[in-house]
């Protein structure tokens, strides 16, 4: 969810960069009403990307109170000037008025060059930080398994590797975005250089829990390798369990088709996958007590047949 706030923030903060700002000689020339129409369009671009920054600064976890209610603060103070000089704007007729209104925009423009950037940037390392929280906790888990492969003679080395990068990773990308929580907020429109420096580092600290992320799923990888249960399935079976596997299905296919009642003569098995409506040729019951001899068609006589006479 942060993420998508993050993303529909910086969209709206795209557009409301967009929104040209009539400059002093466009609002001189300006006839009234499209100067009114200009003006509101362009406060009211700026108040949609204000509520959207607060909706982000709310849904933070891991900044303090102080960092909070200075963004807050930022975010109030914007929000009721633009509406202010909204509704002068609004209601004013004079065509002198409300060109001086209209020259009021230039004292919000702070809000694309510094207060929507600082939530930005806040609530991208607030999601760094949940990223972290959430690898971290698997940590001991990928530790665990790794030791009883280990113990068990399995080659574990790989594992290790991806695993002490895993941590390396997540440590630097914790120490960044905690670092950013702590700074970011205290940013001022003199030093606006830092708002560039922190959205690199803002994105190099999401690029190492992105590597972070991708150790994890080679260890999960490497472990479906050694024939552990992998993450959302079994283990990979090996041509041995293969075999094994279809020998075990051969054997419950066969079943006993009637009961054998002379304990000397077994009984008859068919195979359980072929319809019980076709014909078994190839399979006779063992009856040592019957005479095998000529077909029974051969000691009948036709009926009509012509009597030989000498």
């Amino acid at each position: 969810m942060v993420y998508e706030r993050l993303q529909r923030l910086s969209d709206l903060a795209q557009q409301s960069l967009k929104e040209h700002v009539p400059t002093q000689a466009e609002i001189a020339k300006s006839p009234t009403e499209v100067l009114r129409t200009r003006t509101l369009a362009s406060i009211t671009a700026k108040l949609t990307v204000l509520n959207s920054a607060e909706l982000v600064l709310n849904d933070t976890s891991h900044l303090n109170a102080t960092g909070v209610e200075s963004g807050r603060a930022d975010i109030s103070g914007a929000v009721g000037g633009s509406t202010a000089l909204r509704s002068s704007i609004d209601a004013q007729h004079n065509i002198v008025l409300r060109r001086r209104d209209a020259g009021g925009l230039v004292a919000f423009s702070d809000v694309g060059t510094l207060i929507v950037p600082k939530v930005m940037i806040l609530g991208a390392a607030d999601g760094v930080l949940r990223s972290d929280d959430a690898v971290g906790g698997q940590v001991p888990t990928i530790e665990k398994r790794i030791g009883d492969a280990r113990s068990r003679g399995r080659p574990v080395a790989a594992a290790q590797a991806a695993l002490a990068d895993l941590k390396v990773q997540l440590t630097q990308s914790t120490s960044v975005a905690q670092g950013l929580l702590a700074s970011v907020p205290s940013i001022t429109a003199d030093h606006l250089a830092e708002i560039s420096a922190d959205q690199a580092a803002v994105a190099a600290a999401k690029s190492a829990i992105a590597t972070a992320q991708s150790d994890i799923g080679k260890i999960a990888l490497l472990s479906c390798r050694e024939g552990h249960r992998c993450r959302g399935g079994p283990p990979t079976p090996t041509a041995s369990d293969d075999l094994a596997s279809a020998r075990r299905a051969q054997a419950a296919s066969m079943i006993p088709s009637r009961p054998c009642f002379s304990p000397p003569v077994p009984a008859v098995k068919s195979n359980s996958s072929v319809p019980p409506m076709v014909p078994f040729p190839n399979l006779r019951p063992h009856s040592p007590s019957m005479t095998m001899g000529a077909p029974v068609a051969s000691w009948t006589v036709p009926w009509k047949s012509p009597v030989l006479t000498s």
